[in-house]
């Protein structure tokens, strides 16, 4: 609270114009040949909107809880370096590793207040509107569980 006291809070909520100008300015920067397309870059901006009408829609949330476009333009950074690694589809892994270390803990740590199985029906339909074709495999869906799908498809 004590920088809440000292510094002026300005709302910015998710701008999915803001969050393409940012990723397209990111591309632009790094250069080096990045291969996303604009229809990358549009299918990554509809599911982090679908994850946020997610995420609003939640009656314990609400849109106060919306993740913001800034964010989800780590993407650029993710990409370039799992490109840099040499792995297949760095596009399609980039959004996963997005997943598993920022908005999968994010998540977890929004839903802290529910009830086990609600929250693990609600990070699985996020994780559905965030990555549509993936889907946590088993009983367990924990972040542990994402890290090894990544790491057993990208091997």
């Amino acid at each position: 609270f004590a920088l809440r006291r000292r510094f002026a809070w300005i709302e910015s909520n998710y701008d999915k114009n803001r969050l393409e100008e940012i990723i397209k300015e990111k591309k632009e920067k790094i250069g080096k040949n990045i291969k996303i397309t604009d229809t990358d870059i549009q299918t990554f901006i509809q599911a982090c909107t679908s994850l946020n009408d997610k995420i609003s829609k939640e009656p314990s949330l609400g849109p106060a809880y919306q993740i913001g476009h800034a964010f989800f333009s780590e993407i650029v950074d993710i990409y370039d370096n799992v490109k840099s690694e040499g792995k297949q589809n760095p596009w399609e892994v980039a959004k996963k590793v997005l997943w598993s270390i920022s908005v999968r803990p994010t998540l977890d740590a929004y839903c802290g207040s529910m009830e086990t199985e609600q929250k693990k029906q609600f990070i699985e339909g996020c994780k559905n509107a965030f990555l549509p074709q993936v889907k946590d495999k088993g009983k367990n869906s924990g972040s542990k569980q994402t890290e090894e799908e990544l790491s057993s498809e990208n091997e």
